[in-house]
C-alpha cells in the first residue's frame, strides 16, 4: 500500500515521523504483515535524509508496531498484539475522530479500576509509614489545588497522590501498568474537565482512602467499597460524556440534513 504522508520540518523529524507511521499503523493504513517502503523512499516521502528514518523506524521497532529482518527490511506488526499501553492517547484521537470515543474512554476507566483494585490489595501490607505519610501529604497538596481549582492544578495533584499510592505499593510492575493508563485518562481533552467538575467529590473519594487506610487491618472493610466509589463516579463522568458527544454531533447532523 501506498503511504500518503507530507513533507516535514527538520527541527522535530524523527519525532514527527514516528508519530505520522504510529498512525498509518493505528489507523489500518498500514496493515500488519505489510512490508514498508523501503528506508530510500520513506526519506523522500518524508523529506528526510535516511538516518532520520532509521531512527524513527528503530523506535516503532522497540514499542513493537514493527520488526525488521535483515534483508527484508520492515514488516508492520499486529498493534492489538505486540504493542503497549503507551498508545492508548493515540488510539483515543483515532477513536474520536471514528465516532468511538465514549467505547474507548469506557474502557479506559474500567481499566484504570481494576489497577486500583490491585493497588489497594497490596497497599496496606506494604506502605511504610513514611509512605503513609507521603500520600496523606499528596491528598493535602490536593485539598488545597481544590480550594483554588484550576484545572492543571487539578490534574497535577491528582496525579501526584496516584504516584504516592503507586511507591507506597514497592511495585515497579503495578507503577508500569497504571501509569500509561493515568497518562491516557489526563491526556483526553474531554475527560479531565468531566472528571473534575466537582473537585470535592475526587477530594470526598481521597478522605475515604485515608479513612479506609487509618482503619485496623481485622476491622477495614473490604477495598472493593473504594472501587465502587470510583465505578459511581466513572458511570457519572461517561454519562456526560455522552451528553456532551451527543450535543456535538447534533450541530453537523443539522448542517446534512437536506
Amino acid at each position: 500500500m501506498a503511504l500518503s504522508v507530507n513533507p516535514i520540518s527538520p527541527a522535530s523529524a524523527v519525532d514527527e515521523c514516528v508519530a505520522a507511521l504510529q498512525r498509518a499503523i493505528l489507523e489500518g493504513e498500514l496493515v500488519a504483515g505489510e512490508r514498508l517502503p523501503p528506508e530510500r523512499a520513506l526519506a523522500t516521502s518524508f523529506g528526510v535524509n535516511r538516518v532520520t528514518i532509521r531512527s524513527a523506524l528503530n523506535r516503532l521497532q522497540t514499542s513493537g508496531l514493527v520488526s525488521v529482518r535483515q534483508g527484508s527490511g520492515y514488516t508492520v506488526r499486529d498493534f492489538a498484539t505486540h504493542g503497549g499501553p503507551e498508545l492508548l492517547p493515540d488510539m483515543a484521537r483515532i477513536a474520536r475522530e471514528r465516532g468511538q470515543l465514549r467505547l474507548v474512554v469506557e474502557d479506559l476507566l474500567r481499566m484504570r479500576r481494576h489497577m486500583a483494585a490491585a493497588v489497594l490489595e497490596v497497599l496496606p501490607r506494604r506502605a511504610t509509614v513514611s509512605d503513609l505519610q507521603s500520600i496523606r501529604a499528596a491528598i493535602l497538596d490536593f485539598e488545597s489545588a481544590v480550594a483554588r481549582p484550576t484545572l492543571p492544578g487539578l490534574i497535577e495533584a491528582d496525579l501526584a497522590v496516584v504516584r504516592a499510592m503507586l511507591r507506597a505499593t514497592q511495585s515497579p510492575a503495578l507503577a508500569l501498568c497504571m501509569n500509561p493508563i493515568s497518562a491516557a485518562v489526563s491526556e483526553i481533552p474531554e475527560l479531565p474537565p468531566l472528571i473534575y467538575a466537582e473537585p470535592q467529590t475526587n477530594l470526598a473519594g481521597y478522605r475515604l482512602l485515608l479513612s479506609w487506610l487509618d482503619t485496623q487491618a481485622e476491622e477495614r472493610p473490604d477495598a472493593h467499597l473504594l472501587v465502587r466509589e470510583l465505578e459511581r463516579r466513572d458511570a457519572q463522568t461517561l454519562a456526560k460524556l455522552g451528553r456532551q458527544l451527543e450535543a456535538s454531533e447534533q450541530p453537523q447532523q443539522n448542517r446534512e440534513a437536506p
